[in-house]
């Protein structure tokens, strides 16, 4: 459905009696523009609000559905003094990568170039709407608080909040087995983070040093999204142009856009990660 004027008005009519309006808003996301309807409590000003992405919805009363029961969950307020405090920010930031050039770095989002990626910061503020609720940082909240783009790459690049697990034992747990699948092929690692949200952050991460120590050895790596990354010892694997033949066709066939990293293939070894293919 598209966002208008009327349905505007409709759902609003809808929300008055409850204490909540709508308004439409844009909302830049990885590697797309969404546009969706911002729900706000009436007389009440709020920094981070649940919004709805009618994109895919089919009708009216899909819409009025789910708005009614993101106002039932009671999405908590936030302290806005709270959570634009140095030292809140400085121990709730984390890294997101995303692809150069990407929508989502407008002006004044703050970010850093990274390879053929950019590191964005997001800053957690807890469980909102059911999911990580998190807001990204821009320079006027840097402004604000008196910190720099340095200070906050040096946080999330000590960041080693990262689980790794064999391909075999993720299939596993997605499918309810206790015991990990035999796939017959070379060991592959998933590494995503502790939430399993933005994982991907672990390519600014010291966390891949440690993980070189632990394999004892080179390592390919596989933007598998956003969310994590596929881990392959290079004395067992094909070459990084057979890799990235992998790469292109899994994110043309099997990864949303709003989960794509990157078309590329990378390598960490003793001199630190670089882009191979």
């Amino acid at each position: 459905m598209r966002v208008t004027k009327g349905l505007i008005e409709k759902v609003n009519g809808e929300l008055k009696d409850k204490g909540y309006f709508v308004e439409k808003t844009k909302v830049n996301k990885n590697n797309e523009v969404k546009t969706g309807l911002v729900i706000k409590k009436i007389d009440e000003e709020r920094m981070v609000c649940p919004t709805i992405y009618i994109g895919e919805m089919t009708c009216f009363d899909e819409i009025m559905k789910y708005a009614l029961e993101v106002i039932s969950r009671e999405v908590p307020s936030i302290d806005m003094e709270h959570i634009l405090d140095k030292d809140y920010i400085l121990g709730h930031v984390k890294a997101q990568m995303v692809s150069a050039g990407n929508v989502i770095l407008e002006p004044g989002v703050v970010y850093r170039d990274y390879l053929d990626m950019a590191v964005v910061y997001r800053v957690e503020v807890g469980e909102i709407d059911g999911g990580q609720g998190s807001f990204l940082i821009k320079d006027g909240v840097l402004e604000k608080v008196g910190l720099t783009e340095e200070d906050l790459f040096n946080v999330v690049s000590h960041d080693m909040d990262f689980d790794t697990k064999t391909l075999a034992e993720t299939l596993a747990k997605m499918m309810g087995q206790e015991v990990p699948f035999d796939l017959g092929l070379p060991e592959i690692y998933v590494v995503t983070s502790e939430s399993m949200i933005h994982g991907a952050g672990v390519l600014c991460s010291e966390f891949l040093g440690e993980l070189r120590e632990k394999l004892e050895g080179d390592f390919f790596i596989l933007p598998s999204s956003t969310h994590e990354i596929l881990v392959l010892k290079d004395e067992f694997g094909p070459s990084a142009i057979e890799l990235l033949e992998l790469v292109k066709t899994v994110n043309a066939t099997e990864v949303a856009p709003c989960d794509k990293l990157t078309d590329s293939v990378y390598k960490y070894d003793a001199t630190g990660l670089s882009k191979v293919a």
